[in-house]
Formats: C-alpha cells, sequence, structure tokens
C-alpha cells in the first residue's frame, strides 16, 4: 500500500538507507570504539595506531557512502521526474506501469 502511495518509492529506500544503514554498518562503529573501547591514548602502542588507523579509514568510507548514496538516489527522483516517468499514485492505468 505504501509503494502504490509513493511513486518513486525505490528511489526513496535508497535515500533512507544510505542515510541510515550506512551509519549503523560504517561510522558509528567506528566511533564507538573511538569513545568507548580504545583503551588510552590513541597515539601510544603499535595496537591503538593501527586499530585508531583503520577505524578512522572505515570512519571515512561511511561518510563516503552517506554522501554518494544521499547524492545518487536523489538524483535518480530529480531525473524520473524530469523524464516524466515518475506515474501518479494508486493508479490503475496500464501505462503507469510500462506497458
Amino acid at each position: 500500500m505504501i509503494a502504490e502511495a509513493i511513486p518513486f518509492f525505490s528511489a526513496l529506500l535508497g535515500i533512507i538507507s544510505s542515510l541510515f544503514i550506512s551509519g549503523f554498518t560504517f561510522y558509528f562503529p567506528a566511533l564507538f570504539w573511538f569513545q568507548l573501547i580504545k583503551e588510552g591514548k590513541w597515539y601510544v602502542g603499535w595496537k591503538n595506531i593501527c586499530l585508531s588507523v583503520l577505524n578512522g579509514l572505515v570512519f571515512c568510507i561511511g561518510l563516503i557512502t552517506l554522501g554518494c548514496g544521499t547524492y545518487a538516489s536523489v538524483e535518480d527522483i530529480v531525473s524520473s521526474y524530469a523524464s516524466g516517468s515518475v506515474r501518479g499514485s494508486f493508479t490503475c492505468d496500464a501505462t503507469a506501469y510500462g506497458g
């Protein structure tokens, strides 16, 4: 029912995924490590340096995923509206489905 009410539901799921999944998968765990698990200063000891670099890299990957994924999803919605391929909500017209 929701997918029928929102004509660009797939692109909307892309926006939601890029905003939330990237955070829960990449940058929140890296932040949690820096705030909760790290022992001592990040630059003291070989183990802390390696883990800090690794978590910093994961954090950057998460931010890149957030930015690029959100941009791509918004661009998809804009181009769909510009090309006229977005159908109306709750339509039963066969041409609205590409047929």
